[in-house]
């Protein structure tokens, strides 16, 4: 490879603030060296620690349809399966959904900011659907607006089955 070759690669491959994380490509892309997050120009960067964030996961959802008549109780729990802090105040939105259509039923907020690994428990009684009956589906979504940075958007969904034991 000649210099000529090597040094339009090289503005290639450099440039890592030319396209927007949602794919959209900037009028004037942000110059990475006035980005202390990005300014990172001859370090020797080892894989897995620079672009560190969270990830909201609900690895379980409990719908109690037994509580009391007419109500659900609900447990949710909120999990940050990544490397940088959950923040508090984190929507997990709930939905009802019944033959394909989903219908909101609340929306929670986690109270504590989540370190690595950390769980918190939102439970929650609510009136259950007048117009929905049982056996439906209980979606919680967390992140539901995508206001966090994190390490994976497409894992912040979790279902269950709600119904009334017999």
């Amino acid at each position: 490879m000649n210099s000529a070759s090597y040094t339009h690669l090289r503005a290639i491959v450099d440039g890592i603030t030319n396209i927007s994380k949602d794919g959209a490509i900037p009028a004037a892309p942000e110059k990475n060296w006035l980005n202390d997050r990005f300014n990172n120009f001859r370090q020797n960067v080892q894989p897995g620690g620079l672009f560190q964030a969270p990830d909201a996961v609900v690895p379980a959802l409990i719908c109690d349809a037994t509580a009391a008549p007419g109500s659900l109780k609900v447990s949710v729990v909120a999990k940050n399966d990544g490397a940088e802090v959950l923040p508090a105040g984190t929507k997990v939105r709930l939905e009802v959904v019944k033959d394909g259509v989903a219908s909101p039923l609340i929306e929670l907020l986690t109270k504590n900011a989540l370190l690595p690994g950390q769980i918190e428990v939102l439970n929650v009684t609510v009136d259950a659907p007048k117009d929905v009956e049982l056996p439906f589906t209980l979606r919680a979504t967390i992140d539901s607006e995508g206001v966090v940075d994190e390490c994976k958007e497409e894992n912040n969904v979790t279902e269950t089955a709600c119904f009334l034991p017999g």
